[in-house]
C-alpha cells in the first residue's frame, strides 16, 4: 500500500475502490489538514482513455470547484509508478444510499434532495453534465453542515 504522495501527503487509510481507482484518505504534511487522494488505475502513458478521463476530471473540479456541494479538486499529478492522482477536498459523510437507509425524516430528503439539485444545475450552468451520478457518488455530509 502507499505510504506517501508527492513527498507531501500521508496516507491514513483505504476509504473505498471504484472502477477508475482508489480513494485514501490522507494527512497534508504542510498543515496537517486532511483530504483525500484518489489514485487512478491508468498510468500516465498508458491507456490514453483512461489519461483522457483523468485530466477531464481534474478540469471539470476546478471548474465546479466554487460550490460548496461539489468536492473541490486541489492538485493532481503521477506517482513514480506513472499511477496518476489528484487530491481532493475530504468529506465526512455517508454515500446517499446509506445515509437513505439508515432511515431519514422526509423533511431532511427533502433538503438533501433540494441541494443535490443546486449542485447538478451549478454543473450545468457551466456546462458540464455528470454522467456517473448515482447514490454512491453522492456523499450525505451531517446534517449540521447544510443549509437550513
Amino acid at each position: 500500500m502507499l505510504k506517501i504522495i508527492a513527498e507531501r501527503y500521508s496516507i491514513v487509510r483505504e476509504i473505498a475502490q471504484g472502477e477508475d481507482g482508489v480513494i485514501y484518505e490522507a494527512l497534508d504534511q504542510t498543515d496537517q489538514s486532511r483530504c483525500a487522494v484518489k489514485v487512478f488505475k491508468s498510468k500516465a502513458g498508458s491507456q490514453p482513455d483512461g489519461v483522457k478521463r483523468f485530466r477531464r476530471e481534474v478540469q471539470l473540479g476546478v471548474i465546479l470547484g466554487g460550490h460548496d456541494s461539489i468536492v473541490e479538486i486541489r492538485d493532481s499529478g503521477a506517482l513514480g509508478s506513472g499511477q496518476l492522482y489528484a487530491i481532493m477536498e475530504l468529506i465526512d459523510g455517508k454515500p446517499l444510499d446509506q445515509w437513505v437507509a439508515s432511515g431519514v425524516a422526509t423533511e431532511r430528503a427533502v433538503r438533501v434532495s433540494a441541494e443535490i439539485a443546486r449542485a447538478v444545475a451549478f454543473a450545468h450552468d457551466r456546462g458540464v453534465i455528470h454522467r456517473d451520478l448515482k447514490p454512491r457518488n453522492v456523499i450525505v455530509r451531517p446534517w449540521t453542515t447544510w443549509r437550513e
